[in-house]
Parts: C-alpha cells; sequence; structure tokens
C-alpha cells in the first residue's frame, strides 16, 4: 500500500510538472534599509588606558540600500501555486555619508556601501494565474554571496583616508513579498510587489588601506568567530553586516 501511495504521488508530481506553464520575469526595484544592527567602525571610545577600541553601536542601519535588479524563472503548478528561482544583485549605487566628531576641529565623514548577488528558491500562491488581474504573496531562503562591503572614512583636518573592505564569506536569510499582476497580453504581464528581505553577512576577511601625509599603508585581517591572549595580530572578531530591507519592485512577466 506504501509503495502504491509513492508510485501515485511521483505520478502527480511527474504530470504537475509535464504540464506547468513557465514564466520569466525581470524587475527593477529600490530597497529601503531596515534597521538591523549596529555597523562597525563608525566611532572609537577612549579606554582608561588611553587605547580606543571600535563602538559598533554608534550606527544603527542596514546596507542592502539602493536599486537592485532581479531575474525570475519559475513553473505554474496549478492554479494557485508556483515554484521558482529568482537571481537579484544590488548593485550598491546609493551610498550613506555619516560624520562623526573626533575631538575640536576634526570630523571623520564615513561613506557606506554595500553589494551582493543573491539566490532565492521560491515558493508563489496567487488568487488565479489565468485571471487577466491577480493578488500573490510569494517566500523562500535567500542565499547572499559575492559581499563587497566597503567603509570610506576622510579626516580633511589632518589629511587622512581609509578604506576598510568586509569581503568573502556568504549568508543564509529570508524574503518575501506580496504584490498584484495584470495582464497586458495574451503573454505579457505587469507586476509590482513590496518585498521584504531579511539578512545578516559575516565577512571572512577585512582588508584596511590607510593614507596619511608619511604614506599608503595596506594590512588583511582574519575575521575569526573569537579572540583570545594568543590570538594573532590579524585576527579581529566576527562582525554581523546587516543587508535586510524593503522594497518595491516593478517588472514584466513573461509566459512561456
Amino acid at each position: 500500500m506504501k509503495n502504491k501511495l509513492i508510485i501515485c504521488l511521483i505520478a502527480l508530481i511527474s504530470f504537475s510538472m509535464s504540464t506547468a506553464q513557465s514564466f520569466i520575469g525581470f524587475d527593477i526595484g529600490f530597497n529601503v534599509p531596515t534597521a538591523g544592527a549596529a555597523l562597525p567602525g563608525f566611532e572609537e571610545i577612549k579606554l582608561a588606558n588611553g587605547a580606543t577600541v571600535p563602538d559598533t553601536t554608534a550606527l544603527v542601519a542596514s546596507l542592502n540600500i539602493g536599486p537592485a535588479v532581479h531575474f525570475r524563472y519559475g513553473n505554474w503548478l496549478n492554479e494557485n501555486v508556483a515554484v521558482g528561482l529568482n537571481i537579484g544583485y544590488l548593485t550598491g549605487l546609493t551610498k550613506g555619508d555619516f560624520e562623526v566628531y573626533s575631538g575640536p576641529g576634526t570630523i571623520a565623514v564615513n561613506t557606506v556601501s554595500g553589494k551582493m548577488l543573491n539566490v532565492t528558491p521560491t515558493i508563489t500562491l496567487s488568487t488565479s494565474n489565468s485571471a487577466p488581474k491577480a493578488l500573490y504573496i510569494r517566500s523562500g531562503l535567500t542565499f547572499g554571496f559575492g559581499f563587497t562591503t566597503k567603509i570610506e572614512t576622510e579626516v580633511p583636518a589632518a589629511s587622512v583616508t581609509s578604506l576598510r573592505e568586509f569581503v568573502g564569506g556568504g549568508a543564509l536569510g529570508f524574503s518575501g513579498a506580496v504584490g498584484g499582476r495584470k495582464d497586458l497580453s495574451e503573454k505579457l504581464a505587469l507586476y509590482a510587489e513590496f518585498e521584504l528581505t531579511s539578512l545578516m553577512h559575516k565577512p571572512r576577511e577585512l582588508q584596511v588601506t590607510s593614507t596619511d601625509p608619511t604614506g599608503t599603508q595596506e594590512v588583511t585581517f582574519n575575521i575569526v568567530e573569537t579572540t583570545g591572549p594568543n590570538s594573532s595580530p590579524l585576527d579581529v572578531r566576527t562582525y554581523a553586516i546587516p543587508y535586510s530591507s524593503i522594497a518595491l519592485n516593478i517588472g514584466l512577466q513573461f509566459s512561456l
């Protein structure tokens, strides 16, 4: 009996996939960051012994900000359910500038930007695939990779600049959207949606380039989970850099 149920289930899935209607889509969106976590290295706290440490509570924000493009492919299993794959790229064209007061007459200007690729297997639930208008919700786990997070700092009064690049590593998060679709023709449809992404990136390396009147220095730090008395001077404790956002996406969908 159990074998018969398995055979019937496989046959049903095969039939659904063979009769599924495929579609592709392309859209352009704009991401508005949601408060995710403290971004690293925006202020320094002076300790009693004269040493300084980064104050990672100085700024709470997210780097998933700015224009993004998405390519989508999927199959309708029936009138209301589709499975698909979304591929997105955050362009990082929009940057955030933040000023930090370091002392009398000294202000450091930090410019932050981020880029990433992401792939999301999705499930879409729609009111009706064949109707000229439909509402839908879409969700899935999103995999982020190809991250490049940059923090550029300039202190004009001291002729000092530095570039911190957090690179490497991947991230696993969640993406969900709610939207609507309107047919423009038999094969072409226009859609718009609000998308929520929750994603935290832990980079593997921190590359620092500093320039002052004496010259330029380049140092690469290894980002590790923990540090201790025997740790290498080039080991720094891990950062969790937020890439969470709410986005408005508008695009076209083509039925194949």
